[in-house]
């Protein structure tokens, strides 16, 4: 079974629950509603190339598109005949809406990698 790793955030590939031993296709999408500039956009290609130099250790190469996730992740998963996406999950309103897109065409699986919990995980007595 073929599936894509989505990086987003999290570029590292020790200890990243996305990586479980699947076969994986990686994938990095450079979403143009999303600033990059400057330094930001520097350190993000720099980390970029680290991570394909990493994934590369391992046989295979960072696959980056650039467009709407929305449309770029679905395209991607049916070009190499994947039949889910894994990635970390993220918190914000833009990335819980980006990621409904996402899981709206293809099966998507969040972890939550960066975070001890998820949202409305932890609640006090009241809920």
């Amino acid at each position: 079974m073929t599936t894509i790793a989505w990086f987003r955030r999290d570029l590292r590939l020790d200890a990243n629950p996305i990586l479980d031993g699947r076969m994986v296709v990686p994938l990095f999408v450079l979403d143009p509603r999303l600033p990059s500039v400057g330094p930001r956009r520097d350190e993000l290609v720099a980390r970029l190339h680290g991570l394909d130099a990493r994934i590369a250790e391992h046989g295979g190469r960072l696959r980056v598109e650039v467009g709407d996730p929305a449309e770029v992740v679905p395209r991607v998963a049916s070009e190499v005949g994947a039949s889910r996406v894994v990635a970390n999950a993220d918190v914000s309103a833009f990335s819980r809406q980006r990621d409904r897109a996402v899981a709206d065409r293809v099966p998507l699986e969040l972890h939550w990698s960066n975070h001890v919990h998820g949202p409305d995980q932890v609640l006090k007595s009241d809920g």
